[in-house]
C-alpha cells in the first residue's frame, strides 16, 4: 500500500511516500525550488519522488494532507463573536477553498484527478503522528505545540499501539508559538523560521524583561492565554504571498502597545544590542517556564513516563534539553522533522494505520529519506566539471582511507563539505549534507561565518559526536540523533572544543549512531583516532540558501564559496 503525504498551505511544503507503513522517502520542496521555507505546491518533489520509485499517481492508494478544512462550530462561533477584519475573513475563506480544491491542483499539474483518494488529517494529529508513529514508544503522552493549525495551537493525548486519542486542545487565538514568533519579529528577525536566532541570542542576555512579558502571556490549568491587546493575528490578516507565491508573515504584534510596555522601539532589521539580547533571554525564560508548567500538569494528569513532543515549538532545542531536568518524564522523543514539513509523514502514517488497524507500528529512526544519487549519475557530473577544468578529483577505492584523509585535512584546519547518500529530512544537517571543521579551532566560528555561512556571529555551531562518547563530554548521556536537544558540555572539556561550546557552556549536539549513519560515524571515528577528539563541527551545506540536495547543487555551492574541499561519495574534490 502506497500513501503520498503532503504538507501544503503552510510554510515548508513537503512530500512523504509511505509503503506498507514504512517511510521510504520524504523531502521538502525548498530543496528542489531553492526557496527557503517555500509554501508552494510541491510539484517538483512529487515528480522527483515518484520518478525515483518508478511510480505514477495511479499507483498511489491514498493522498493525505496534514490539515482538515472542515468548518467547525467553534470557528463559526469565534468569527461571529469577534467579527474580524474583512481581509482576515477573506483570507480564511480563500484558504478554505484552496484546501477543498486539492483535486483541481493535481488536475492542473499532473492531468490526474485523485479526488476519491484524498484524505484530510487534522493538523495537530499529523504533528503527533509524525513523532509517535516512528518513535520507539509503544505508549506515551503525545504533545503538539506550534503557532496555529486547524484553529488550534496545541493538542495532547495518549498514544498507544498505532493510535492516538486526543484529550485536550488549546484554540485560536492563544498560542505560545505566536508569543515567541512575535518577539522574534520585535527584535528585527522578520523571516519565517527565525526563532532559532532568538534562541541562540538568549545566551548573551540577562533576564530583565520577564515580569513585563508575563503581561503578554499567562498560564493556568493546562492552558495558556495571550493578552490580545499586544497582538494583531486575531483581527487582521498577517499572511501574504510574495512574488513566488510563497507565504510570508507580517508583524504579529501590536507595535504601539508592545513598545509602550517594554519601553523599547521595535526593529525593522536586527542590530545587536544589549537590550535585544536581554529581550531574547527573557522570552526564552517565559517560554520555558510556561512550557514546563504545561508538561508537569500533563504528567500529573496522565502519569505517563514517556513523552513524544512535536510541532514547530519542538525545534526549541534549548528548552528540549531541560525537559528531563525540569519535569518527571523519564524519556523524551522529538522527531527529526517536528514542524510543519513533518506533517506529510504524520498524515500519511495516520491514513495507513486507519486502514490497517491491527498492524503494529515500527520504530523508524532513520532521517535519511531523500534521493540516493547513483555512482554513475554522480560520476557523469564530476566528469563534466573536470572537462571544464573547474575541479580535480581523487577517487578512493577504500572508504576508510577516504575518511583518514579527510580527518588529516580537518586536522590541518581545512573547511570541508561532505555529501553522502540520501539527504536528511528536517531542518538540520545530520552528516549527509554537511560542512565540517575541527572543533578545537577557537576561530572556527569566525572563519566559517566570514568565508561561507555569512550569518550572525552570536549563533553557535553544532557538535556531532560518536554516540558512545557522549557521557564523557556532555553532562547528559542521552541520544540526540537529530540535533533537537541542547545539553551542557562538561567543564573540563569546554576549552578543548571552543568552536562548538556556546557562551553558556552548551552544545546542540548530534549523537552519531554507527547503525544509522555508518559513513559519518567512520569519519568522526577517524578524526577521533587522529586527535583524541570524538566530535567535529557540523553545519548545513549551504550558503544562505536551502541545504543542497543533489550533486549539482553541491558542486556549484563548493565552487562559489571558500570551501577548501568537497567529498562526494568516495571522491575528494579540489578546485583548480
Amino acid at each position: 500500500m502506497h500513501v503520498l503525504g503532503i504538507n501544503f498551505y503552510h510554510n515548508d511544503s513537503s512530500v512523504a511516500l509511505i509503503k506498507d507503513g514504512i517511510v521510504i522517502n520524504a523531502m521538502a520542496e525548498e530543496r528542489s525550488n531553492r526557496r527557503k521555507h517555500s509554501s508552494a505546491f510541491p510539484i517538483n518533489t512529487i515528480k522527483e519522488i515518484l520518478n525515483y520509485h518508478n511510480l505514477d499517481l495511479q499507483d498511489i492508494d491514498l493522498i493525505s494532507l496534514n490539515t482538515n478544512p472542515k468548518i467547525t462550530f467553534r470557528k463559526i462561533f469565534y468569527l461571529l463573536k469577534n467579527i474580524p477584519s474583512r481581509d482576515l475573513l477573506s483570507n480564511a475563506f480563500y484558504r478554505y477553498r484552496k484546501k477543498k480544491s486539492l483535486d483541481q491542483i493535481f488536475i492542473d499539474n499532473f492531468n490526474y484527478n485523485p479526488k476519491k483518494k484524498i484524505i484530510y488529517v487534522d493538523h495537530h494529529l499529523s504533528h503527533i503522528n509524525s513523532g509517535f508513529l516512528i518513535s520507539p514508544f509503544d505508549e506515551c503522552l503525545s504533545l503538539s505545540l506550534d503557532g496555529f493549525g486547524d484553529f488550534k495551537s496545541s493538542s495532547y493525548g495518549i498514544s498507544k499501539n498505532n493510535n492516538t486519542e486526543i484529550y485536550g486542545n488549546i484554540y485560536f487565538p492563544h498560542s505560545l508559538g505566536v508569543f515567541y514568533q512575535s518577539l522574534t519579529q520585535f527584535i528585527g528577525f522578520k523571516n519565517y523560521g527565525d526563532e532559532y536566532k532568538l534562541m541562540g541570542l538568549s545566551a548573551y542576555g540577562e533576564n530583565k524583561y520577564e515580569n513585563k512579558l508575563y503581561d503578554l502571556v499567562s498560564y493556568k490549568n493546562m492552558s495558556y492565554e495571550l493578552d490580545l491587546k499586544f497582538f494583531k493575528h486575531h483581527n487582521c490578516n498577517i499572511q501574504e504571498l510574495d512574488k513566488n507565491g510563497d507565504l510570508i508573515y507580517k508583524d504579529l504584534f501590536n507595535k504601539e502597545n508592545l513598545e509602550e510596555l517594554l519601553k523599547l522601539n521595535s526593529k525593522n532589521e536586527f542590530i545587536y544590542s544589549k537590550e535585544v539580547a536581554d529581550i531574547s533571554k527573557s522570552v526564552q525564560s517565559v517560554y520555558e517556564n510556561i512550557f514546563f508548567k504545561y508538561l508537569n500538569d500533563l504528567y500529573e494528569k496522565f502519569d505517563q513516563n514517556n513523552l513524544c513532543f512535536s510541532g514547530g515549538c519542538a525545534l526549541n532545542s534549548l528548552a528540549n534539553g531541560k525537559i528531563l531536568d525540569r519535569t518527571k518524564f523519564k524519556k523524551v522523543f522529538v522527531p527529526y522533522e517536528p514542524s510543519d514539513a513533518g506533517g506529510s509523514i504524520g498524515s500519511a502514517l495516520t491514513c495507513f494505520y486507519e486502514k490497517n488497524k491491527n498492524k503494529k507500528k515500527i520504530f523508524q529512526p532513520n532521517p535519511y529519506l531523500g534521493i540516493d544519487y547513483s555512482w554513475k549519475h554522480t560520476n557523469q557530473i564530476l566528469e563534466k566539471y573536470k572537462a571544464e577544468k573547474k575541479i580535480k578529483v581523487k577517487n578512493f577505492d577504500n572508504f576508510n582511507e577516504l575518511c583518514s584523509k579527510t580527518a588529516e585535512l580537518l586536522d590541518a584546519q581545512s573547511i570541508i563539505s561532505w555529501f553522502q547518500g540520501k539527504m536528511e529530512f528536517g531542518p538540520r544537517a545530520l552528516g549527509n549534507r554537511s560542512i565540517i571543521m575541527d572543533p578545537r579551532n577557537k576561530d572556527a566560528k569566525q572563519i566559517l561565518n566570514l568565508k561561507i555561512k555569512l550569518r550572525e556571529n552570536f549563533r553557535p555551531f553544532a557538535p556531532s559526536i560518536l554516540k558512545e562518547e557522549t557521557i564523557k563530554w556532555f553532562e547528559r548521556d542521552e541520544s540526540a540523533d537529530y540535533m533537537t536537544f541542547v545539553y551542557k558540555i562538561k567543564n573540563d572539556k569546554r576549552d578543548l572544543i571552543p568552536a562548538v561550546c556556546h557562551v553558556d557552556g552548551t552544545g546542540r549536539l548530534q549523537t552519531v549512531d554507527a547503525k544509522i549513519n555508518p559513513k559519518f560515524y567512520q569519519l568522526i571515528k577517524s578524526f577521533f583516532q587522529k586527535t583524541d577528539i570524538p566530535l567535529i563541527i557540523n553545519t548545513s551545506f549551504n550558503e544562505n540558501e536551502p541545504i543542497v540536495n543533489n550533486p549539482e547543487h553541491a558542486i556549484e555551492t563548493f565552487l562559489k564559496t571558500n570551501l577548501d574541499y568537497l567529498v562526494i561519495n568516495n571522491s575528494l574534490i579540489e578546485k583548480i
